[in-house]
């Protein structure tokens, strides 16, 4: 997820599914994300950004849940 994306409703994010290469991270706990927050997963850092209204940026970790890196 290279731009971040606006949530037009109430998420509840337990999992991100990158539609180009449509690899899996899974959050370590699920993340609430408002109505126009922005958000988006900088897999290098292997976290999840939510851009909170007020301002101010929050980041979740997550983990590649396919492939070589997955745990087992």
């Amino acid at each position: 997820m290279d731009e971040p994306a606006v949530a037009e409703q109430l998420l509840l994010v337990t999992e991100v599914r990158l539609a180009n290469a449509g690899s899996l991270w899974v959050l370590d706990q699920p993340v609430l994300v408002h109505p126009g927050q922005r958000y988006w997963l900088d897999e290098d850092k292997r976290l999840l950004f939510v851009e909170e209204l007020g301002g101010g940026t929050r980041s979740y970790p997550c983990w590649f849940a396919l492939g070589p890196e997955a745990p087992r």
